[in-house]
C-alpha cells in the first residue's frame, strides 16, 4: 500500500512540475471558503514541496500563502535551552526522549503561524504542511464542512489516526478519549480561539507539531475531526524532520532527494 501510495503521488508530482493541471487557472472558492486565509508552512530552501503545494491548491481554485518556517539546521540547540524556548528534561518527562532539530523547527514553525493568527485577528484560517495533498472531492466537502463547524470548534482536523469518536454532524466528527489523542499538523483548520490556546501551552517547545496538537483537547482545546478525512500525506518527498531515525529512513530519504532533483 505504501509503495502504491507512493506511486501515485509520483504522478502527481509529474502533473504538476509539468503543468498539466488543467484546473489550475479556474477560480471556484465560493461562500466561507472564499473568505479563508489558507497558510502553508515550508522551507525557504524545499522549492519543489512549495511548488507542488501551490499548484495542488491551484487546481482546487485555492490560492494558498506560503509561511516561512523554521529550519532546524539554523538553530542552536544551547541558545534554546537558555532562553527557555526547548526545555529538554521537560521532553523525555512529557515525550520520553529529546526532540530533533527538526522537530524543534516544526514545532516554532506552528507557534509562530498561531501567533499571526491572534496578532491579526484572524477568525478561521486553513494550515497545510506542504506534504499535504487533499483527497479527491475535498474542495466541496470543505466548503460543506465550514457550514457546519460547531460553535465551539477551536480546531478541526483535516487528517488524524484516533478511531474513537461520534459523529455531530454530517461530515463532522468530535474525538471522546483524552486518551485517543487525533494526532496530526498536515492539515486543519484553526480559529483565532484554538491559536491563543495553542499558543498558551506551547512554551517551552516539549513535543513534535502533531504530538502537541494530538495532545490539546487536555488543556481545554475543543478538538473536532472531518470525516471523511479530507488531507493525505505526498510520501515521494524526504523528511525534513525523521531523517536521521532509523537506517531505513535514511536510505529512503537519499532514494527520494535523488529522485526528486531528477525531476525538478
Amino acid at each position: 500500500m505504501a509503495l502504491l501510495s507512493f506511486f501515485r503521488n509520483v504522478g502527481a508530482y509529474l502533473a504538476t512540475v509539468r503543468k498539466k493541471n488543467t484546473r489550475s487557472g479556474t477560480p471556484v472558492r465560493q461562500g466561507r471558503l472564499a473568505n479563508i486565509p489558507i497558510f502553508v508552512i515550508n522551507l525557504e530552501r524545499n522549492r519543489q514541496r512549495r511548488e507542488f503545494a501551490l499548484q495542488k491548491l491551484a487546481g482546487l481554485g485555492l490560492k494558498g500563502d506560503i509561511f516561512p518556517a523554521v529550519d532546524g539546521k539554523t538553530l542552536v540547540l544551547d541558545k534554546l535551552i537558555k532562553d527557555g524556548i526547548y526545555d529538554d528534561a521537560v521532553a523525555h518527562e512529557k515525550f520520553s526522549r529529546s526532540l530533533s532539530m527538526g522537530e524543534i523547527g516544526c514545532s516554532l514553525s506552528h507557534l509562530r503561524l498561531y501567533k499571526k493568527i491572534l496578532d491579526e485577528h484572524i477568525g478561521l484560517a486553513l494550515v497545510l504542511e506542504d506534504d499535504a495533498m487533499f483527497v479527491e472531492g475535498a474542495r466541496e466537502q470543505l466548503a460543506d464542512l465550514l457550514e457546519r463547524l460547531p460553535d465551539d470548534a477551536d480546531l478541526v482536523q483535516l487528517i488524524y489516526e484516533c478511531k474513537d469518536y461520534s459523529r455531530v454532524a454530517p461530515g463532522v466528527v468530535r474525538f471522546l478519549s483524552k486518551s485517543c489523542m487525533p494526532v496530526a499538523s498536515a492539515g486543519f483548520l484553526i480559529r483565532e480561539s484554538g491559536a491563543r490556546k495553542l499558543l498558551a501551552e506551547g512554551y517551552p517547545v516539549r513535543y513534535p507539531a502533531d504530538s502537541f496538537i494530538g495532545r490539546s483537547p487536555r488543556w481545554g482545546t475543543n478538538v473536532y475531526g472531518a470525516s471523511p478525512k479530507l488531507v493525505a500525506i505526498n510520501n515521494i518527498f524526504p523528511s525534513e524532520i525523521y531523517q536521521g531515525r532509523t537506517l531505513k529512513s535514511r536510505l529512503g530519504n537519499r532514494v527520494k532527494a535523488v529522485f526528486v532533483r531528477l525531476l525538478g
